[in-house]
């Protein structure tokens, strides 16, 4: 078994004992809203990489979810098209000048990617601090943005894109 496999399911199986565990005296407050924060930095290992995934905060009235990094690297990764794009950036039909010229932009500085270090979710906001990365090399401090889950769906809004096009010359259209 992969050693990301065993971190997960040995995290899921003290979550689920800890959830299961309790004061019998507190029967009377099933009724009363549940707010939890869980904090992970898991480590994926490969034969030939490690690789730490980034540590995801999330206070929620509901189970935790790690959607909203994967949400943000993709809307904002130049090497990847237009369709997988669309599924995760709001009012992405009216930009869709903009994703597809953010290819050949991206192209110029060997890729653009931000990647996702830290995540803090509270309800369905995402606050979202990240590396920018140009051919894989970080020239920036961390940087700060936000993420909204729409119907379930974590998608990034239309003007924090267009704010970070403006950066990497990409204007909205």
């Amino acid at each position: 078994m992969r050693p990301s496999t065993l971190t997960t399911l040995t995290l899921v199986g003290v979550l689920a004992l800890a959830a299961c565990g309790g004061d019998d005296d507190d029967a009377s407050d099933t009724t009363a809203a549940v707010t939890e924060t869980v904090t992970a930095d898991i480590v994926t290992t490969d034969a030939a990489e490690t690789t730490a995934a980034p540590q995801t905060t999330e206070t929620t009235d509901g189970p935790t979810t790690s959607a909203a990094p994967a949400a943000w690297a993709t809307a904002f990764d130049s090497t990847t098209g237009y369709d997988a794009k669309a599924a995760v950036i709001a009012d992405a039909e009216a930009l869709r000048p903009t994703i597809e010229a953010y290819t050949p932009a991206g192209e110029v500085v060997g890729g653009i990617t931000l990647e996702p270090t830290d995540v803090v979710i509270t309800g369905d906001t995402a606050a979202i601090t990240y590396k920018v990365l140009f051919a894989g090399t970080s020239p920036y401090p961390e940087q700060e943005g936000t993420a909204q889950r729409v119907d379930g769906v974590w998608v990034v809004g239309r003007d924090e894109f267009c704010g970070f096009m403006a950066m990497a010359r990409n204007p909205c259209s």
